[in-house]
């Protein structure tokens, strides 16, 4: 008899502790237990997950990080910039008027970039070419002045000289500018029609300018250039576009959003010079114009920008896979800029000037390098 009552004190705690599991995994099991966790909002396994009508981006990926270094002799925006060599900054030094140019230590080796024409603080086209000498000393100086003030340009740098290509102020230009690191300018050509609003970029010996706008309507060509060959049309965009970021990288161009006749788009596309051909290459997580391009290891960034709106600047920079297009977290900037000069020189990118939010044009001038 005894036996038999340890056997059913046996099994009734045996009975109790499994209730006592069942409980506490149920989250009944009083204050000491881990509540259950909520339904997934926004992620899975680490991923965003897009909400309708956006394309999502991962956290993962090249980020970059911004360093102040100085400021532009003055406030500018949309300037056409484009980096020299390493032989052209060696051969051009240093030299040039001050204008009040200020600097700052921090900037690492050396290298040198062109801004050339703009808008100013108070929306008026400037005729100024601004050169930015890094090194352990940045500075920024006045070199020379385009033959007359001009704005929405773009500019590229073939065998060690830099090109301006377009631009608009009253009217509309299709003047093409061979500019020296002394400032001085000489007529290289013409582009086939008149354009503002361009963008530009150099693969190998010929520089490419795409998109822009006519004086009437908004332009869907590309347009090759080299010192040896007129401006010619190479090839179209699926639609016009005016302000894409463009950069060069593996021989092929990328196109990064822009505004066409709807407003801010999200497109990226892929150009071919080799081909003529445009394709898709992906999306961006939301509408972009006005935004700046660069390229570090392989990997394409996109700099600030807005959307159709004039204050919807943003600080984001997208990292972007020219193989298939993903987007990925690339980097903030500082503060929510678009219409900035930007630069690729060796390991670092040079972003300078544009406008924020607020409608301020801006002179800082930051270098961006991967973490």
């Amino acid at each position: 008899m005894r036996q038999r009552r340890l056997a059913l004190a046996a099994i009734l705690v045996g009975v109790l502790a499994v209730i006592v599991a069942v409980a506490a995994a149920s989250g009944g099991g009083g204050g000491s237990s881990s509540p259950r966790p909520g339904p997934l909002s926004n992620s899975h396994r680490g991923h965003p997950v897009a909400r309708p009508g956006q394309h999502a981006v991962s956290p993962a990926g090249p980020r970059l990080h911004a360093q102040e270094v100085g400021s532009l002799p003055a406030p500018v925006q949309n300037p056409a910039t484009t980096a020299l060599d390493s032989s052209t900054a060696s051969a051009a030094g240093t030299g040039g008027a001050s204008s009040g140019a200020t600097g700052a230590t921090g900037a690492g080796a050396g290298g040198q970039a062109l801004l050339m024409g703009g808008l100013s603080s108070v929306d008026v086209s400037v005729a100024g070419i601004e050169r930015i000498q890094l090194g352990a000393s940045p500075v920024a100086s006045t070199s020379g002045s385009l033959p007359s003030a001009i704005h929405d340009a773009a500019a590229a740098t073939l065998r060690g000289t830099a090109y301006f290509f377009g631009g608009g102020d009253q009217t509309d230009s299709s003047q093409i500018l061979r500019v020296s690191a002394d400032g001085s300018t000489t007529t290289a050509g013409n582009l086939p029609s008149q354009a503002s609003d361009v963008a530009a970029t150099a693969v190998g010996d010929t520089a490419y300018v795409v998109g822009g706008y006519n004086g009437s309507a908004a332009i869907d060509s590309i347009v090759a250039f080299s010192p040896s060959a007129a401006a010619h049309v190479i090839g179209h965009l699926p639609q016009a576009l005016r302000y894409p970021a463009v950069t060069g990288v593996g021989g092929q161009i990328i196109i990064i959003g822009g505004t066409s006749d709807a407003g801010a788009t999200r497109t990226i596309l892929d150009f071919d010079p080799s081909s003529g051909q445009v394709r898709r290459l992906g999306m961006l997580p939301r509408a972009l114009t006005h935004a700046s391009a660069g390229v570090l290891g392989g990997t394409v960034f996109v700099l600030g920008g807005r959307g159709t709106a004039l204050g919807s600047q943003t600080r984001q920079i997208v990292a972007i896979d020219p193989h298939t297009g993903q987007t990925t977290s690339g980097g903030m900037l500082p503060r929510a800029l678009s219409d900035t000069g930007a630069a690729t020189l060796s390991d670092r990118i040079l972003l300078a000037g544009g406008r924020d939010p607020a409608g301020q044009v801006r002179a800082e001038i930051y270098v961006l390098r991967r973490r």
